[in-house]
């Protein structure tokens, strides 16, 4: 087995093994395992990790506790079986059978494929007022080549005394043809401890794509 030390920051490690045969001048081919990565600012520690290749009709990542102040909840490749469907998620404290009501706000911006058309503005569908959905991407295509992904951080779910903070980030391939950028923010209005989180589509089932949640040192 071999050790990474080429292509690196010099305050970085990992946790992960290499064959020596995957190892040349330029390039790794050959990841063994691969546990998390540490720097001078943290680690991540991958908790789960969930692969859509077939209509399923959600996704529920679990492992939130006490153990991590911060969680990273990461997605790609996503597409529903629906065409021109949001993509959403819930917070749960019972793995998913009961969700709570929160508040989101957030910014969105877009870019058209071949007509060239912008904008940027609020995005008012971010979440709705004291609902238990929020909504991440709108409209999310469901040709061969569109695909979503985006990141989720999660603050203090553990907690029993505050709302539990979010922030996040998505990319969206929208059904018309158009680079869909949002950024979105709230918090889930509980002071119950949250353990899980579920993505789903507003109509329909999820086709494709690969969900995962880290734990976060800092």
């Amino acid at each position: 087995m071999g050790t990474i030390t080429r292509g690196l920051a010099n305050n970085v490690t990992t946790a992960g093994r290499i064959a020596a045969s995957g190892i040349s001048n330029s390039s790794v081919t050959a990841i063994t395992s691969f546990a998390g990565i540490t720097g001078a600012d943290g680690s991540f520690t991958r908790l789960g990790t969930t692969t859509v290749s077939s209509s399923t009709a959600s996704v529920t990542l679990t492992g939130m506790d006490s153990t991590y102040k911060l969680y990273l909840i990461d997605y790609a490749g996503v597409a529903p079986v629906n065409d021109s469907v949001h993509l959403n998620c819930k917070f749960s404290s019972d793995n998913g059978t009961t969700f709570h009501a929160g508040m989101g706000s957030g910014l969105r911006q877009y870019n058209g494929e071949s007509s060239g058309t912008s904008a940027i503005g609020m995005n008012g569908s971010a979440g709705a007022v004291q609902g238990s959905t929020f909504t991440l991407i709108t409209d999310c295509g469901n040709d061969a080549d569109m695909a979503n992904c985006g990141q989720i951080w999660i603050s203090n779910p553990a907690s029993t005394s505050l709302t539990k903070m979010f922030r996040s980030n998505h990319v969206g391939h929208h059904s018309s043809d158009l680079c869909w950028t949002s950024w979105i923010d709230g918090y889930v209005n509980t002071t119950t401890a949250i353990n899980s989180i579920q993505f789903l589509m507003a109509s329909g089932n999820i086709a494709k794509g690969s969900f995962r949640i880290y734990g976060v040192t800092v």
